[in-house]
């Protein structure tokens, strides 16, 4: 499954911003958010990861 790797930087009241933003590639066929996924015809929802 793909994921985000997300660097953010904190300050002492709590405050969260991003500073850096990776997405990582499964490379899966039946993953919706991968570059290898699937281009035929079918039915994502029901036979691809979506999370």
């Amino acid at each position: 499954m793909c994921y985000n790797i997300i660097q953010y930087a904190e300050y002492s009241c709590r405050h969260q911003i991003v500073t850096r933003e990776q997405k990582v590639d499964c490379h899966a066929r039946d993953c919706c958010f991968s570059r290898s996924h699937r281009t035929d015809q079918h039915n994502c929802v029901a036979t691809c990861k979506q999370q």
